[in-house]
């Protein structure tokens, strides 16, 4: 959300300020829920670059990048952010 100082009411936004609060809880949750869920996996994959799979149920839930999908990876990062050490 945007808003510019001139443009904003403290009544609003303190109004909106439990709403927020909530909105942060509700996120961490599900953060802790999935991280404790995945963590086995994502700890047995090593280190890398990895694709994660929300497509198939068969297939791995990750999938190790090649080094050709790396360099593409790479290369739209610098296109996206110039100022990236990419």
């Amino acid at each position: 959300m945007n808003v510019s100082r001139v443009a904003g009411v403290p009544s609003l936004l303190e109004k909106m300020a439990p709403l927020v609060n909530g909105l942060i809880e509700k996120t961490n949750y599900h953060r802790r829920k999935y991280a404790k869920k995945f963590s086995k996996q994502i700890v047995g994959l090593g280190k890398g670059e990895f694709r994660l799979n929300v497509v198939d149920p068969a297939a791995p839930l990750f999938t190790k990048l090649s080094e050709a999908e790396r360099g593409i990876r790479k290369e739209k990062k610098s296109i996206l952010d110039p100022n990236s050490d990419a």
